[in-house]
């Protein structure tokens, strides 16, 4: 009873071989290949065997194959020589192959060429390879606001960084790389430290993005730049690419303004100041509007303070005219004036604000009466100087 006790435990303790074998039919040759399949990890070695059977008639000048492709490497031969090989008749071969490293845990295509002096064949085994190498890529991107959209600041971008490999990725360093017409809002906002990212978990890396004031609709392209180390303290490097959706939209700026007369007196009934607005965005602006702001420091009213324009596509300008009435009192200055462009696109409502300056200067009636005055006062002080002058010569 020892005796068979100690027995079993033997065959429990001794690692079990798990063999792989598999069989493939190509022309008349059937190719059949095993392997152990706990061999096949990344920066260790397994030995394929290979069994190549005639299944017509006789073959001469025959070669099997392999081609060499990353992550496999073959320390010696990677081919099978056969000058001929008569029906039903078979030839072995057994290859030692090394697995790069860098390998991930993946299924990947081992290729190989079968040729004789008639027929030539191409085909692949496929090698489930076992690593504790990490894996990141990015599983998810969100952006707040949802849409983004141009001329804005502090977007925030967050990427979820998942490691699908199998080991983890340590001292991970994430690095955003910005399309043109996006920029990052601060000097650190492009940076996030993330720490370590085991095995089949995830981690979110946060960054702040600035949009340009004009961008077009469209997906731009943007990189994230992973720098972490594996599970053996070797540094690591990986670029990501990721799409960065924009929705554009209507944009305006007042691309030309004139004040009727140029310097407006003061007291002026009816002044007349005609704004142009353009439309620089890439979406068509519906219902377009604008509107002047009065304030207490604004010695002046405008009689119509909204003008409705319309629609305006892109590059298409429209023209609002505002009379306005200044007051006796105002004093002459340049004075700004608030601006309010309002327009709607797929029933999203846009608002942008802009100034323009108006002057007020003294009325030219106003300056005639201090000429008038004037030149009465010297009159005046002639005649005195005269009289007083007359009188003395009296005496």
């Amino acid at each position: 009873m020892k005796k068979l006790f100690l027995v079993l435990l033997f065959f429990i303790l001794i690692p079990q071989v798990v063999a792989l074998t598999e069989s493939l039919e190509i022309g008349e040759y059937t190719v059949t290949y095993s392997y152990d399949e706990n061999d096949v990890e990344a920066g260790e070695s397994f030995n394929i065997k290979v069994i190549l059977t005639n299944d017509g008639e006789n073959k001469s000048d025959i070669r099997f194959e392999f081609e060499e492709d990353f992550p496999f490497k073959f320390k010696d031969e990677d081919d099978l020589k056969i000058s001929l090989l008569g029906e039903e008749e078979s030839r072995s071969a057994s290859f030692r192959i090394e697995v790069d490293e860098d390998a991930r845990s993946q299924e990947y295509e081992l290729e190989f060429r079968l040729e004789d002096e008639d027929d030539d064949y191409d085909d692949e085994i496929d090698i489930k390879v076992d690593s504790n190498q990490p894996e990141l890529i990015i599983g998810d991107v969100r952006s707040v606001p949802l849409i983004i959209t141009p001329d804005r600041d502090n977007i925030q971008l967050t990427i979820t960084v998942q490691n699908i490999g199998g080991g983890d990725a340590n001292f991970v360093r994430a690095r955003l790389e910005l399309p043109e017409g996006f920029t990052s809002s601060n000097s650190y906002s492009d940076i996030s430290n993330l720490g370590s990212i085991g095995e089949s978990e995830g981690k979110e890396a946060i960054f702040f993005i600035d949009t340009a004031k004009v961008l077009d609709s469209g997906a731009f392209e943007a990189d994230l730049i992973l720098e972490y180390e594996d599970p053996n303290d070797n540094n690591k490097a990986s670029r990501l690419k990721f799409d960065l959706p924009v929705k554009g939209r209507p944009q305006f700026i007042v691309s030309d303004f004139e004040v009727s007369p140029g310097e407006v007196p003061i007291g002026t009934d009816d002044a007349e100041v005609r704004i142009t607005i353009t439309n620089i965005g890439f979406e068509e602006g519906k219902e377009t509007s604008v509107r002047v702001f009065e304030s207490s420091d604004i010695p002046f009213e405008f009689n119509e303070k909204t003008r409705t324009i319309g629609s305006l596509k892109n590059g298409e300008s429209g023209t609002g005219v505002f009379t306005f009435n200044v007051d006796s009192n105002a004093k002459t200055n340049d004075y700004i004036v608030k601006i309010q462009i309002r327009t709607v696109s797929e029933g999203n409502v846009y608002i942008s604000d802009e100034t323009i300056s108006i002057e007020i200067r003294e009325s030219e009636r106003g300056n005639l009466g201090v000429i008038i005055s004037l030149i009465v006062l010297i009159i005046l002080v002639i005649i005195l100087i005269f009289s007083v002058t007359k009188l003395r010569s009296r005496k």
